[in-house]
């Protein structure tokens, strides 16, 4: 991390990755809020047009201790969505990615293809939110293809 002083600001900088190659976090310890930039949404379906999900996962990790402070959780200002103190917007993007990763390996396991998946209800905990179901129509369009290819390789070929 970077760490710079404006004002009487201390600023840290914080360089993570998944929702694009190059996620910038900005934390300010003088006032205990963290603009965590695309990692985080809250009440929204995140957007994944240039997500790497494993690397974002891996991102959320390494954010979470992050949002306590001298043992008291910070503001956290999302992507999209409310305003919130500690860990309940990354706790929902991380859900969202699990779940989302997993439908499409298991449906790509099972050869559906898009055209089915993009008619397979969404579990109730998500149906709610913001941009439903218009960002996880965009996901799966974007994001299952690899999948469909990943289950089509002969097992020895695969990572």
């Amino acid at each position: 991390p970077l760490v710079l002083r404006l004002g009487t600001h201390e600023l840290e900088l914080r360089r993570l990755q998944g929702h694009t190659a190059d996620d910038l976090v900005l934390i300010d310890r003088t006032t205990g809020v963290v603009f965590a930039g695309g990692l985080v949404f809250a009440d929204r379906v995140p957007t994944t047009p240039h997500a790497d999900l494993p690397r974002w996962l891996a991102s959320l990790d390494a954010l979470e201790p992050l949002l306590m402070s001298g043992g008291r959780p910070l503001t956290v200002v999302p992507s999209h969505g409310p305003v919130h103190t500690g860990g309940y917007g990354l706790q929902q993007t991380r859900d969202w990615l699990r779940w989302l990763g997993g439908l499409m390996r298991e449906s790509a396991a099972q050869g559906l293809d898009l055209g089915e998946l993009l008619s397979a209800p969404v579990p109730a905990r998500f149906a709610g939110w913001a941009a439903q179901p218009a960002e996880l129509h965009r996901s799966l369009t974007q994001l299952y293809p690899s999948h469909e290819r990943a289950a089509l390789q002969p097992a020895a070929n695969r990572p």
